[in-house]
């Protein structure tokens, strides 16, 4: 079964290293796209800062990882939460870090450290948590079917997200995905055919 850790919501912080203010940003993120929308919105949210540094780790095998200074020295914001995410294990991960400059100079280790803080304890209050692989379904089968299906669902452990009640029954789920075939297999035995099955997206989903 196939496991990432992430994070659950979005988080934020605030810390002030000699005046100077870092507030942290942290995201799930679908994809890059998504990434770099949410670093927008801070952007436009705080504009009259003098920072924006960012760092991201995106796809199944970390195969997008991006970190930008924002404008400070090189290696001292966007490379230590980048150096943050990876430590945590996270994929599918935002942090975003804008620094209002106090008129202090922190030198570089200040910096790191500060940067590294400040986006270590966004990532926290967004609550890092375990996915797991999976894949939405939806099942349409006759009245007369129901009732085996939902004790067979119920007793898999499998989560049904909606059910609607037309001419048909339509029940959509959340199959882990290394159990998908066994599962659909089962329903089809237990209609005996009468199912059909629609597979949906395959994401990573908590709890399942």
């Amino acid at each position: 079964m196939e496991k990432i850790l992430t994070l659950s919501k979005k988080g934020t912080s605030r810390l002030v290293e000699k005046k100077s203010v870092f507030m942290g940003h942290a995201a799930p993120v679908r994809d890059e796209q998504d990434a770099l929308g949410f670093i927008d919105e801070v952007r436009k949210s705080m504009p009259d800062a003098g920072h924006h540094t960012f760092a991201y780790r995106i796809g199944k095998n970390n195969e997008i990882q991006r970190a930008n200074d924002g404008g400070e020295p090189s290696g001292t914001a966007g490379r230590p939460m980048l150096e943050i995410i990876k430590q945590e294990n996270l994929q599918d991960t935002l942090v975003v870090v804008t620094r209002y400059f106090g008129g202090v100079l922190l030198g570089t280790g200040g910096l790191i450290r500060a940067y590294g803080k400040a986006a270590h304890e966004a990532m926290l209050d967004a609550v890092i948590m375990e996915k797991i692989d999976g894949q939405k379904i939806a099942l349409y089968l006759d009245y007369h079917n129901l009732g085996k299906v939902q004790n067979f669902l119920e007793q898999a452990h499998i989560f049904v997200e909606n059910i609607l009640y037309t001419d048909q029954v339509q029940l959509s789920c959340i199959l882990v995905f290394d159990r998908r075939d066994e599962v659909i297999q089962k329903i089809r035995d237990l209609c005996h055919g009468e199912v059909v099955v629609s597979l949906g997206e395959r994401e990573y989903f908590p709890g399942l």
